[in-house]
């Protein structure tokens, strides 16, 4: 129980490059300005952004991996599940991603892919996916377009997370019917439009951060590190992974993060070895695992259960460097060993001698 300040030293180093940070910034608010002077702007009402950039559960990308951005584009598209409709005022799912060639052909010509719910955009250091929503109803609208104003320091503030926690909050209070509200986003690969709720479970994730005494956020970031690190199971990662923790990490006024993540590690190695169902938040219809297999899934509660006994023992470890050792076999090197400190002051080899011309001032 000595390791906080290893904790957030820890944390600081796997978060997401402030330069990366910075790209990602200016890409985003180039993109929506080329989308506003392109001629499929008319169509477009507001664009935010979704996923672990915008709930701050993200951790830096290790090798291959790239950091991305989920930006979503809430259009004007009437939407329709038939895959041959011809009229112009709507969009199917392919249609609707269609509509975004010429705009992409233009800004990133050999740089975006179409894929099953999103546009995907490939830089040099990080990725873009861009994911068209149908025409909302006019409260969602409402929200959306305030909560997401980029004339009141939306392109500044939203990847500064007390902003964006507390810009929204206010205005979800404000609109009290916003949990009734979906939107539509195309699944080209079922042949057709799905319902989610990005603003859900960006609040969800932000009452559970509240809750757990700000610590909730940095469990994820933790858990996401060690997975990716450490684990590497293809199917449980990133949202899933984010949302599993958030079931069966309590509400709880933790006094320090060591004692949040220690306690997130045994909570979690109690669970049952077989797959749950997770509700979605906002669209409880849609199960958060249904792309996990059974076969991942135990492999993964096995991982926990390892790391969740060198987790007990680092954290009733009572000497700070033993514990810190312990808790970098789970999390590696990033996580750093306690050195005890050096002094400064040379050791005494006689008694003190007072000047007595001397004063005090």
């Amino acid at each position: 129980m000595n390791c906080n300040t290893n904790f957030n030293d820890f944390i600081s180093k796997i978060n997401v490059q402030q330069s990366i940070r910075d790209d990602l910034k200016k890409s985003y608010e180039t993109l929506d300005k080329r989308l506003h002077d392109h001629p499929v702007g008319k169509h477009v009402i507001t664009t935010f952004m979704q996923g672990s950039m915008a709930r701050n559960t993200a951790v830096k990308a290790v090798g291959d991996d790239k950091a991305d951005i989920d930006i979503v584009v809430v259009t004007d598209f009437i939407w329709t599940d038939d895959i041959n409709n011809t009229d112009p005022n709507k969009k199917n799912p392919d249609q609707a991603l269609d509509a975004f060639k010429d705009f992409l052909n233009k800004y990133y010509p050999g740089k975006w892919r179409k894929q099953g719910r999103s546009l995907g955009i490939t830089m040099s250091d990080y990725s873009i996916d861009l994911v068209p929503t149908a025409l909302p109803s006019n409260s969602m609208q409402q929200l959306l377009t305030e909560a997401f104003r980029k004339d009141t320091g939306y392109f500044s503030h939203f990847l500064d997370e007390d902003y964006m926690e507390n810009n929204l909050t206010q205005l979800i209070h404000k609109h009290s019917n916003w949990r009734d509200e979906y939107l539509m986003i195309p699944d080209r690969k079922a042949h057709k439009w799905d319902q989610t709720h990005p603003i859900a479970q960006i609040q969800w994730t932000n009452e559970k951060h509240k809750n757990t005494n700000k610590t909730f956020k940095k469990v994820v970031r933790a858990f996401k590190w060690w997975n990716n690190n450490f684990v590497g199971l293809a199917t449980i990662k990133s949202y899933p992974l984010e949302h599993f923790i958030g079931v069966y990490v309590l509400d709880y006024n933790y006094l320090t993060l060591e004692e949040a993540i220690y306690e997130a590690f045994n909570a979690i190695s109690k669970v049952s070895i077989i797959k749950p169902k997770l509700p979605d938040i906002g669209v409880p219809e849609h199960d958060v695992f249904a792309r996990v297999t059974q076969e991942d899934y135990e492999q993964f509660i096995t991982q926990v259960r390892n790391a969740a006994k060198i987790a007990s023992q680092a954290y009733y470890e009572q000497d700070k460097t033993e514990s810190s050792k312990l808790w970098q076999k789970i999390f590696g090197n990033e996580f750093p060993v306690y050195r005890t400190p050096t002094s400064s002051f040379t050791d005494r080899k006689g008694p003190s001698i007072i000047n007595s011309e001397g004063r005090f001032a």
